[in-house]
């Protein structure tokens, strides 16, 4: 059978821990700078609100992690953590991207 990974950390995960947040995030900030745009600026209160949502689930799912996973699989998120942005992209792979 095939080697389980025990953390993905390929493609967008080599940057970002949660990249589906960061493209969540930047999809409601362009429309809150296209309500902006057309004088809807209280609308920016949506993509700030869904924000920090966002942020205050990726911290509530990596104390999840940490919490219930074996020894050897917390040190090895631990090294990920260290090397990779929770919601913005960067890290030593992020060139690549652009």
């Amino acid at each position: 059978g095939k080697h389980k990974v025990s953390v993905l950390d390929k493609g967008w995960w080599s940057v970002s821990r949660h990249p589906n947040y960061f493209w969540e995030i930047s999809w409601w900030s362009a429309l809150g700078l296209f309500s902006v745009s057309v004088g809807q600026w209280y609308m920016l209160w949506g993509t700030i609100f869904n924000t920090i949502i966002l942020y205050i689930v990726s911290g509530m799912t990596e104390n999840r992690i940490l919490n219930g996973w074996s020894k050897d699989r917390v040190r090895e998120y631990v090294k990920y953590q260290s090397r990779t942005g929770c919601i913005l992209p960067y890290g030593h792979h992020f060139s690549s991207f652009l």
